[in-house]
């Protein structure tokens, strides 16, 4: 089993933090553990996943196309394996 965590907190989490929730599984290699930076799939600079909701406005939302496009990344990357069964 593959799992695909997305984050914005890619310098935080890390494959060793995540894996070691999953620690017996990943040793027994039943579980594989994928992380990914959303910032990474973004289209703006520097590679900021949000925007504001009004000009100056102390609030902000994520953005969805990130998200989107890592989505369809990572089902891109599983199609090329010959994994089909990805909802």
């Amino acid at each position: 089993m593959q799992i695909f965590i997305l984050t914005i907190l890619g310098n935080v989490l890390t494959d060793r933090s995540i894996a070691a929730s999953f620690q017996k599984a990943v040793d027994k290699g039943v579980v594989k553990v994928d992380i990914r930076n959303i910032r990474d799939y973004t289209m703006t600079n520097p590679h900021d996943g949000r925007c504001a909701l009004r000009p100056a406005a102390p609030a902000w939302l994520m953005k969805p196309e990130p998200i989107f496009e890592a989505v369809e990344t990572i089902k891109a990357e599983l199609a090329q394996k010959e994994i089909t069964d990805v909802p």
